[in-house]
């Protein structure tokens, strides 16, 4: 709430904000900030918004030719661990069946 330049929230209603129909809200019920962290406050303050964020990591292309051969082995296990888990839960309805 200090964020929004409210130093005293307890005049905020915790409450199941759905439990009224909307046509029964007014101005009486509106939250109004002063916008001083967003939209034209950041502008204001002169932001760059064009700038890379410096430490965010870098996206890390590989070969795709590699890439594509270890997808192939990730589908190969995938179907395996698959088909060994039908193989062991046919296993468990047959022994419950007998």
């Amino acid at each position: 709430m200090l964020l929004h330049g409210m130093d005293d929230p307890s005049f905020i209603q915790r409450s199941n904000l759905l439990a009224r129909p909307l046509r029964d809200y007014g101005p009486k019920d509106a939250v109004h900030c002063d916008g001083s962290l967003f939209g034209e406050g950041v502008k204001t303050r002169n932001y760059n918004l064009d700038i890379k964020n410096p430490n965010a990591e870098a996206a890390k292309h590989g070969d795709p030719d590699e890439l594509l051969a270890n997808y192939k082995k990730l589908l190969t296990e995938v179907a395996a661990a698959r088909d060994a888990l039908k193989n062991e839960l046919a296993a468990a309805l047959e022994s419950t069946h007998a």
